[in-house]
């Protein structure tokens, strides 16, 4: 739990930073910065889970991106090895790639060839399924070979809409505030605005929508945007995203510590 702790401190501090990097905007950041320290996931930050650590990695892996591309594939790295979804802090090298070659005009940049992650996965697949056939065999004849989606969609029933069916009402609706909130905050430079996107697509469509709250807790544009409508002049929108953060933070921190549900 110290881990976890410190690293949502280090995290709140990276943020802070790439707050003051992107928006340009010293009272906005710490208005962001904060809302970060009361986010809806916060009793997953001071859990034994892996949320703290994955959004230090990547809010740093996000600020070293444009200025020291090899530290930030290092941080978004081990980011991943923490949360499968750091795939998608990609983006952001490709992004700063993109713009380090604009820049530049005409200067090479050598890029790695991409490893054959087909021929990967079935040569896994056929280690994991000679140690256990019943559980990995399908997953072979797949047309694509995806381990971690298999087991996903057949042990965690995880999959393209499968989540919105009747009795997941209540878990719909846990998760509509951050899925409302993020289809309606698009006011973020790229790449942050798309991969906040992606992420919001990926809780929606695919996910255990329940778990969109901490999913999409290591976004920074959800921050941004939270503080720019808890700083309108607006007192409803103030209101609703106060009422939101500090709601679902007193809930968590309320229910998830008596076994409750809340993910």
């Amino acid at each position: 739990m110290v881990l976890c702790n410190s690293a949502a401190v280090l995290a709140a501090l990276a943020l802070h930073r790439l707050s003051l990097d992107v928006l340009q905007d010293s009272s906005l950041a710490a208005r962001a910065t904060l809302m970060f320290c009361l986010t809806p996931a916060s009793i997953f930050y001071s859990a034994i889970y892996t949320e703290s650590l994955f959004a230090v990695l990547s809010f740093v892996g996000m600020l070293c991106a444009r200025r020291s591309p090899w530290l930030a594939t290092a941080a978004f790295a081990a980011a991943t090895a923490t949360r499968s979804n750091g795939i998608l802090s990609c983006s952001y090298l490709v992004y700063a790639m993109l713009c380090n070659m604009a820049a530049e005009r005409g200067s090479t940049l050598a890029m790695p060839a991409p490893a054959d992650w087909q021929v990967r996965q079935a040569a896994v697949g056929r280690r994991a399924a000679a140690c256990a056939p019943v559980l990995f065999a399908t997953a072979l004849h797949a047309r694509l070979p995806y381990l971690y989606g298999h087991v996903q969609a057949a042990y965690w029933d995880v999959g393209l809409l499968r989540s919105y069916r009747p009795n997941q009402a209540p878990n719909i609706l846990l998760a509509a505030p951050i899925l409302a909130m993020s289809a309606c905050g698009a006011d973020a430079a790229a790449p942050y605005v798309l991969h906040w996107a992606a992420a919001t697509a990926a809780a929606a469509l695919v996910l255990h929508v329940q778990v969109s709250t901490r999913f999409l807790s290591s976004c920074p544009p959800l921050y941004w945007y939270a503080a720019r409508l808890a700083g309108s002049s607006g007192a409803g929108a103030r209101r609703a995203v106060w009422g939101f953060f500090l709601g679902y933070a007193l809930l968590g921190a309320l229910l998830f510590p008596n076994f409750y549900p809340w993910n």
